[in-house]
């Protein structure tokens, strides 16, 4: 970025063209490290101060740059590191908003080598990325975390967990849910997925992950609870959905879940092996009947073929 300093000058000479690059939230920097200097044209209307004071170094009141990121600014006008780098601002409201900043060194037959540089808001682009980030990470009907996202969250939970700490899976399959949009349609069966989803977020704490695995799958996984509240929770949970009536089709939600347990003091486990176990169990509650759970918690079944019936599972 080879800009002579008088091209800078010009442009901070010119009003009509500054108000542009304000409107913008466009601004101009020049720092002159023998003297100190650091001149800047922004909304606010610096001119000269010392590279400390811009930081808020001396006057931490003042400051405009978040307090993580003023490294990042001193580095880049002192030629330690190059640019573009992303900072984070505050606005003259109080408001927190990013910044791509650049800075070059320019040499000045009078004054020697000075750093100059431009900073333009990113934060609509950020925000933008940010959105499309989450968007990525959810089920677009539902709302809830898809089935990769879901998977990443409980294994990254799973490896850095407080080994005191015990945790469960519940998998749960809505009953019949073919029938449903064979016979009701799909904009239908949405919303059946929809309210199963708006029961979920109200049955569970925030600090859950709730997934939507794929069609009529979800997973829910409860971090930092004992067995018994599992339990209460999984009962809870299959008693409500029996709640939940369509009066537009004299529909009526049932669904069958399958439930793990991960003791304290336990540790190594993925979430495959969770999932299995539970699944396993979904399967014995589809199996008896349907819309009823089924409570394993025999955490070697997932490498077993263990007949209905034997130990580690409990049935209601």
């Amino acid at each position: 970025m080879d800009v002579p300093v008088r091209f800078i000058d010009s442009i901070i000479n010119n009003p009509l063209l500054m108000q542009f690059l304000v409107h913008r939230w466009f601004f101009l920097l020049e720092y002159d490290p023998r003297l100190d200097q650091l001149r800047v044209c922004d909304t606010r209307s610096r001119t000269l101060e010392t590279l400390d004071a811009y930081l808020g170094s001396e006057k931490p009141e003042h400051a405009t740059i978040f307090a993580e990121d003023r490294w990042k600014m001193r580095a880049l006008l002192t030629g330690e590191l190059y640019g573009p780098l992303e900072m984070r601002f505050l606005s003259p409201e109080g408001v927190y908003y990013s910044r791509e900043v650049d800075a070059r060194p320019v040499e000045d037959p009078a004054r020697g080598t000075l750093y100059v540089g431009y900073a333009k808001d990113i934060t609509d682009q950020k925000n933008q990325t940010q959105e499309l980030l989450e968007q990525a990470r959810h089920d677009s009907l539902t709302q809830l975390y898809n089935n990769r996202t879901g998977k990443e969250l409980i294994d990254r939970y799973l490896q850095a967990k407080d080994p005191y700490a015990s945790c469960g899976m519940l998998v749960i399959d809505l009953d019949f849910f073919k029938n449903v949009n064979d016979c009701y349609g799909h904009l239908f069966g949405d919303k059946v997925l929809q309210e199963f989803a708006r029961l979920l977020r109200t049955l569970f704490r925030s600090s859950d992950i709730l997934v939507r695995f794929g069609g009529d799958e979800f997973v829910v996984f409860l971090k930092d609870i004992p067995n018994t509240t599992l339990l209460q929770k999984t009962r809870q949970l299959s008693e409500s959905v029996q709640q939940v009536k369509f009066w537009e089709n004299d529909y009526r939600m049932t669904c069958s879940i399958g439930a793990c347990f991960l003791p304290e003091n336990t540790a190594g486990y993925s979430f495959d092996q969770l999932f299995e176990n539970a699944d396993w169990a979904l399967y014995q509650a589809k199996q008896n009947g349907r819309n009823q759970y089924v409570f394993c918690d025999n955490l070697r079944r997932y490498a077993q073929a263990v007949p209905a019936g034997a130990d580690g599972c409990v049935r209601h």
